[in-house]
């Protein structure tokens, strides 16, 4: 926003990772509910970070729904309240969310 642009003029967003510095300005809080923030944005971002973070969200600190391969081991993260709920899952459903399932196949 420094660089004067608006959240209108935002047309792409890449989530590296799920923390909450990082995704907290992905909505904001009006008329009691979570609003986008980049309402013509398409947000892209891992599947594994956004199945890690939601089942942080949900109290889970291990096990299968937190841990898509066992090389990830324990939760080193703490749950976060409401960072995954209020800013990522609303632009999950949306068309303009884009869940990237890395296997190694990707050309990067």
């Amino acid at each position: 926003m420094a660089a004067g642009a608006k959240p209108g003029d935002i047309d792409y967003a890449l989530l590296t990772h799920l923390h909450a510095d990082h995704v907290g300005w992905n909505t904001d809080l009006s008329e009691a509910r979570w609003n986008l923030t980049f309402r013509r944005a398409r947000l892209s971002g891992l599947k594994i970070e956004n199945d890690y973070c939601a089942a942080l969200d949900k109290g889970m600190e291990s096990g299968a729904a937190a841990h898509i391969d066992a090389a990830f081991g324990q939760a080193t993260r703490k749950r976060s309240l409401g960072v995954y709920d209020g800013s990522v899952q609303p632009n999950n459903h949306v068309e303009r969310a884009d869940i990237i399932a890395l296997d190694g196949s990707e050309v990067l």
